[in-house]
């Protein structure tokens, strides 16, 4: 695998160009806010939020032959806690429903970054790997392990409380992604022969990510859940990621 550095790098970058195209908050400190009607319920606006939590996902990896459509591989892993962390750009709404002179939800738009860890230890049949229990696992001994970096910017409704505070988000994001992978595996199908040949993978590169999730709010505690999918071409081999996951942390709004 390659080193750390890179992903940093990559990190590093994308901060630095939402920095150049973001609106951030002004000289007092204070986020922007559009106006409001002094009746019914205040919104709660914050800047930057930070959350910093463990996630449990099962995740799968797909190995295609170059850029082509062939499947060699699939590597998955069960829902095992790892550590994640993420960054949320200050909440932009650009439309908010009132009800009864009540505001109920909001639909806005940030940027978010995240990073998450993975180890992969179960390949299965690159026919039907990780589709339904049918899905035969090969005790090859084969391990892929991971790091990955995104950035995306993310569409979001709101539902809120009374008070203005967040109940519920539901958001959907389009981004790129930074992936560093490294292990062996078994290409093609060998049925589970224990003499089959391993392959050294080493990959780091960008690729697209999409992802959606749904996350519970009270007060700095939050509890989501997502669905996401990157991929890249490149030679010889090609990858694409998925995962569900559980997401439970702490937030921290600056």
């Amino acid at each position: 695998m390659s080193k750390i550095s890179g992903s940093l790098l990559a990190l590093a970058l994308s901060l630095m160009l939402s920095i150049a195209i973001i609106p951030v908050r002004p000289a007092s400190g204070q986020p922007v806010q559009p106006a409001e009607e002094e009746s019914g319920n205040s919104i709660q606006y914050h800047g930057y939020e930070v959350v910093i939590g463990v996630t449990s996902r099962a995740q799968a990896l797909l190995v295609f032959e170059g850029g082509g459509d062939k499947k060699l591989a699939v590597m998955t892993g069960d829902f095992i806690p790892s550590p994640q962390i993420f960054i949320n750009t200050p909440f932009r709404p650009f439309k908010i429903e009132d009800v009864g002179g009540e505001k109920t939800t909001r639909t806005g738009y940030y940027w978010k970054y995240s990073y998450n860890k993975f180890s992969l230890d179960r390949q299965e049949d690159p026919d039907t790997g990780g589709i339904g229990p049918s899905s035969s696992v090969y005790n090859y001994g084969t391990k892929v392990e991971g790091d990955f970096f995104s950035v995306a910017p993310v569409i979001a409704t709101e539902m809120l409380r009374p008070d203005g505070t967040v109940k519920f988000r539901a958001e959907v994001g389009l981004g790129l992604g930074y992936l560093d992978l490294g292990g062996d595996i078994v290409l093609g199908d060998w049925q589970g022969d224990p003499l089959a040949p391993r392959t050294q993978i080493d990959y780091s590169g960008l690729s697209f990510f999409l992802f959606t999730m749904g996350r519970h709010h009270w007060g700095s505690f939050m509890f989501g859940y997502q669905l996401g999918i990157s991929a890249t071409s490149s030679k010889p081999y090609s990858y694409s990621q998925s995962y569900v996951s559980l997401d439970i942390g702490y937030r921290v709004v600056l």
